[in-house]
């Protein structure tokens, strides 16, 4: 019987320390140990690589393409040697510009009374005779219109063309006033700054004094060898004039009627006391 007391107290010892509650008794799961467990989102380990990314390409754009433009054509050459001339001393000077005295107010004493076109007195004051030769020299002298005239025109000009004039009034103001001269009836188009006279040199060759061309004496045949500038009281706003000399065929002209062509030259006329 005392043997046995010290056995019992050993064994209720032994069952405390195993961790079991007093009376009960604790089932082992066989193949488990007690173990930490970690939290089911771990903090990142300090130290350990990021995975790789793929770096973000931009999307390819197509190179922006600049249309072709076609590169611009010459206008042709004219063929056909011309040029507008004033004669003086005998001989014809080409002029590409032309300055002369121009009336600075109505007293001024180069107007003189026009009574003889108009039913009412105009002042008029001209500017000059201006010839159209087919020629580039600086002078020329013509033995006669109808022999060496003629014979440089049928040496240049090869078919029916005719001679035309074009003028730009420059104003003052930075206007333009712009008109064609293909007969009389285009004469007195802006005459409130100046009138224009035509004269067929060549027809008149052998005539001491022969009268401008005028609507009853143009012919299919008359050559407008000769241009008359006479200034009118609107010339006191004209900052310049531009005259220009072709030769055309009735196809060379566009939808507006003006000329197309390139057998052209041109004079500028200045008043040269401004």
């Amino acid at each position: 019987m005392l043997l046995l007391l010290p056995l019992l107290l050993l064994s209720l010892l032994a069952g405390c320390v195993r961790g079991g509650e007093p009376g009960k008794e604790t089932v082992g799961v066989p193949g488990t140990e007690a173990r930490e467990t970690m939290p089911e989102t771990a903090a990142p380990i300090i130290g350990e690589a990021e995975p790789d990314t793929e770096p973000v390409t931009e999307p390819e754009t197509e190179p922006e393409t600049v249309p072709e433009t076609e590169p611009e054509t010459e206008p042709p050459a004219p063929s056909i040697p011309l040029g507008i001339y004033v004669k003086e001393n005998g001989a014809y000077q080409r002029k590409t510009e032309y300055r002369s005295s121009w009336p600075l107010n109505d007293g001024d004493p180069k107007w003189i009374q026009d009574t003889w076109t108009y039913d009412h007195m105009n002042l008029i004051s001209d500017i000059a005779y201006f010839d159209v030769i087919p020629s580039a020299e600086e002078t020329v002298w013509l033995g006669g219109w109808d022999t060496d005239w003629v014979d440089r025109w049928n040496a240049s000009v090869r078919d029916t063309r005719k001679i035309g004039f074009a003028f730009d009034i420059v104003l003052k103001s930075g206007n333009t006033v712009s008109f064609q001269v293909l007969s009389p009836a285009d004469t007195f188009l802006h005459e409130e700054y100046f009138e224009l006279y035509l004269y067929d040199a060549v027809a008149h060759a052998h005539d001491s004094w022969y009268s401008h061309v005028t609507k009853d004496t143009f012919y299919d045949s008359t050559r407008l060898t000769t241009i008359k500038i006479t200034l009118r009281n609107g010339c006191y706003e004209i900052d310049r004039i531009i005259m220009t000399a072709f030769l055309y065929l009735p196809d060379e002209f566009d939808a507006e009627g003006n000329y197309t062509g390139v057998e052209k030259t041109t004079c500028v006329i200045l008043p040269g006391n401004r």
